[in-house]
């Protein structure tokens, strides 16, 4: 103890040697309240110790640890013990560590930001929202899972300035690393940068921030407007700030859309006007300059053509015939007179593979019925495109043309119809109850000949007597009453005349099929079996116009030429007799009345 006052002075050390911590010597006025040299209150006499408060600054900025060393000067009426140093380590607030944004190019935090193609580069800004005495390390990854804008896949190092890369990898800079770009073996890529940003001056008061500088490839190629995405990676010294994601993107309004067109002389392979059904035509459809519509072009956007297959290619010309659906096996109209597919054309990713500019309606997407054994006329078809998402405009100069017409010319022969029953004959029975006493008689298109039409098949038919002497012929004779004796058949309640025609409609297939019914007579004469021909009969133009008939045949019969006709069919028809028509024979009176015993006189006088 002490019965005299004592005096301890101070003073504060800013020798960064003296302090240990990584912060070095915290700064008077800016890291604390400054503690004068007579900080201290004198002890008074009897007393033993004397304290001062040090007041920290609470500001936002992120420091390291600091130190204050209080180093004790000669006391006054005490001696100093040794050398007396004090060492009071400030520890920064942990909510003063800043946070990392994307920012754009006006200066505010931004998820996105849009530049043009013809820009050329784009700086890509990072900054804090805190000012930090610490080195802050960002690194960003680029997402190339979401990326539109590429690298073209055949370029290892991100160094290609021609199209259809969108960009290139940028180098090193003060502050930014060069962004770091591989494929894996699969073809994946990957892109990894980091950005430093130095720790600020202990008076510095700026924001700070880094930069990269995405370097853009302007070409002469319409595109879509692309993305480049960048993803920001847990930061060393800062967390990461609400905008933690930022998608550059790339527009490009100076490139005009490419034309399309069937493919013209000048451009590409022109299709034909015309083929026979048993051809594969091809029809090209290409990307034209739009100042040039004579070159080719690609485009950088997926392009949809709509491409149309009407039936109905005459454009209005009466003597032209329209194709039907059974001319094609592909595509299939199901029931409709048209049918729409599309052509997609996809930008290339890689610079070595060859420019999308054409694209063709091949036999996969149009096939002909080659084999369809059809008899027809030429028939025209019409093929139309037609943009589906924008992308493109129709061709409209040096012979560009959204329309093709086409003709299918025919290669068959007409098909040969018989009847099916010809071969074996019919047998029908005049009495119903005793058997069928109708019969339809059918003719079919001959497998072995052409079996399908596009016209309708008219066959004419006529009854006539057999030429056998050996059997009963049935009554084919009409009076003009239905009677006992006078037909021993019927067609629809009545006689067959000459000539009556059964058509079979168009489009004709293999299975098209026609029948006429004929009926045996139920009378109540008692007569043999009795047969008859009916006869099937073909004519061409001429000679149906000579026999005052609707129309031709469109066919022909397996039996070749009769008389006046291209062929002709038969089949023999029974009709089989009724045993119930069998009469009874009794005596009878002079009245008609039946007798069994009979008395007269024998002298009648």
């Amino acid at each position: 103890l002490s019965e005299k006052t004592i005096t301890v002075p101070i003073s504060i050390s800013t020798t960064e040697s003296d302090c240990d911590s990584d912060g070095g010597c915290a700064t008077p006025d800016g890291d604390y309240t400054t503690i004068a040299t007579t900080a201290f209150p004198d002890i008074a006499a009897g007393g033993t110790n004397t304290t001062i408060d040090v007041t920290p600054t609470n500001d936002d900025r992120y420091e390291d640890p600091q130190d204050i060393v209080i180093n004790m000067g000669t006391p006054t009426y005490a001696t100093e013990s040794g050398t007396q140093s004090y060492t009071l380590t400030i520890n920064d607030d942990v909510n003063d560590k800043p946070s990392a944004q994307f920012f754009n190019s006006l200066g505010a935090a931004a998820a996105s930001e849009e530049v043009t193609e013809e820009t050329g580069s784009y700086t890509v800004t990072v900054k804090l929202d805190k000012v930090s005495e610490k080195t802050v390390t960002i690194p960003y990854t680029i997402d190339f899972s979401s990326n539109t804008a590429i690298i073209a896949s055949d370029n290892s190092d991100a160094t290609s300035t021609v199209y259809p890369s969108d960009w290139v990898k940028w180098g090193a800079t003060d502050g930014s690393t060069a962004l770091t770009f591989n494929v894996t073996g699969d073809g994946t890529q990957t892109g990894t940068g980091t950005l430093t940003i130095s720790g600020a001056a202990s008076d510095a008061t700026a924001l700070q921030s880094e930069t990269f500088l995405v370097t853009i490839n302007d070409d002469a190629i319409d595109e879509n407007t692309e993305s480049i995405y960048f993803t920001m990676d847990a930061p060393t010294n800062a967390d990461k700030g609400t905008v933690k994601t930022f998608r550059l993107d790339i527009t490009d309004p100076a490139d005009a859309p490419v034309r399309f067109s069937f493919a013209t002389a000048s451009a590409g392979t022109e299709p034909s006007a015309s083929g026979a059904e048993n051809e594969s035509p091809t029809f090209m459809v290409v990307l034209l300059d739009p100042d040039d519509q004579t070159l080719l072009k690609e485009s950088g956007k997926e392009i949809t053509i709509s491409w149309t297959i009407a039936l109905d290619g005459t454009n209005s010309d009466a003597a032209k015939d329209a194709t039907e659906a059974i001319d094609f096996k592909l595509p299939d109209f199901d029931g409709a007179t048209s049918y729409t597919a599309n052509l997609v054309f996809s930008p290339r990713t890689g610079s070595d593979t060859a420019a999308p500019t054409s694209l063709t309606i091949g036999t996969s997407d149009i096939d002909f019925e080659d084999a369809d054994v059809t008899y027809e006329s030429t028939e025209y078809f019409k093929l139309s495109l037609a943009e589906a998402d924008g992308n493109a405009v129709v061709g409209n100069s040096n012979g560009a043309t959204g329309e093709h017409y086409y003709g299918i010319t025919n290669i068959d022969s007409r098909p040969v119809i018989f009847l099916t029953d010809s071969d074996n004959g019919v047998s029908i029975y005049e009495k119903s109850s005793q058997g069928a006493s109708a019969h339809d008689f059918q003719f079919e298109v001959l497998s072995t000949g052409i079996q399908k039409s596009e016209v309708p098949i008219n066959a004419y038919f006529k009854v006539s007597a057999t030429a056998s002497g050996s059997d009963n012929d049935a009554d084919i004779a009409y009076s003009g009453t239905y009677e006992a004796g006078d037909l021993d058949y019927t067609y629809n309640s009545g006689p067959l005349d000459d000539n009556q025609s059964v058509t079979i409609s168009a489009p004709i297939t293999g299975s098209s099929t026609g029948s006429i019914t004929l009926a045996a007579y139920d009378d109540a004469l008692y007569e043999q079996d009795e047969t008859l021909v009916l006869g099937m009969y073909t004519y061409d133009a001429a000679q149906a116009s000579a026999l005052s008939l609707a129309s031709e045949s469109y066919a022909t019969a397996p039996d070749g030429s009769k008389v006046d006709d291209t062929g002709y069919d038969e089949v023999e028809l029974t009709i089989i007799k009724d045993p119930s028509d069998k009469p009874f024979v009794d005596f009878v009176n002079a009245d008609g009345v039946g007798i069994s015993t009979a008395s007269f006189k024998e002298d009648t006088s």
